[in-house]
């Protein structure tokens, strides 16, 4: 195998057919690392939504439920113009009944439930373990459970310690293609709401 791309389905078929998760998805950008491959299990979106960036899940979080804000309020939890604001953002949350408008005034209509879903993020690398730990360690910021995925041949280079100190498991391919477990992760305590929220309506 010399290329990482390689690695890709053969991870995306163990996750599916041998840990039985519904949903695998390459290459999602996670807006604190882009995860080669995110596999998930009981995939639930309360807000039925699929946010373009961060910026946008933190600006509905910022809008107290059911409670009206004037629109001058808004924009101070906002980077955008007020006219991308007003007729393009924020009608987008109205027309997918994430929020209300009165005159001047809005308010977030939907309850922020917490995720039913369990995430797995996996950084796959050929041999470069410490740059696919360093990575991995980004996505604990949304998932439950953070692996790298490396080549059989590429173990013995590795610093299992790091990985075990900071909940990282280890996966490989071995010579046969099959992916096996070296270091199983544990759930990860540490998960941002904000990058969970954002992540989770990306997937489901």
């Amino acid at each position: 195998m010399k290329y990482e791309k390689e690695m890709i389905p053969i991870i995306n078929e163990y996750f599916i057919n041998t840990k039985g998760y519904s949903i695998v998805k390459n290459e999602i950008n996670s807006g604190y690392g882009v995860a080669d491959v995110v596999a998930v299990k009981n995939v639930y979106n309360s807000m039925d939504y699929s946010f373009n960036n961060i910026f946008e899940v933190n600006l509905l979080i910022s809008m107290k439920y059911n409670k009206w804000i004037p629109f001058e309020s808004i924009i101070q939890y906002s980077s955008y113009s007020s006219n991308y604001l007003k007729y393009n953002l924020l009608k987008q949350f109205m027309l997918a009944g994430l929020i209300s408008r009165n005159n001047n005034y809005y308010k977030r209509t939907k309850q922020i439930e917490k995720s039913k879903a369990t995430i797995v993020a996996v950084e796959a690398k050929l041999s470069k373990w410490k740059e696919a730990f360093c990575q991995a360690l980004r996505y604990k910021k949304f998932a439950d459970y953070c692996y790298v995925a490396l080549l059989e041949k590429s173990l013995k280079n590795v610093d299992t310690d790091l990985f075990r100190n900071n909940n990282i498991g280890i996966i490989y391919i071995n010579k046969n293609k099959e992916v096996k477990s070296f270091l199983r992760a544990y759930k990860n305590n540490e998960k941002d709401g904000l990058y969970t929220l954002f992540v989770n309506s990306l997937v489901s």
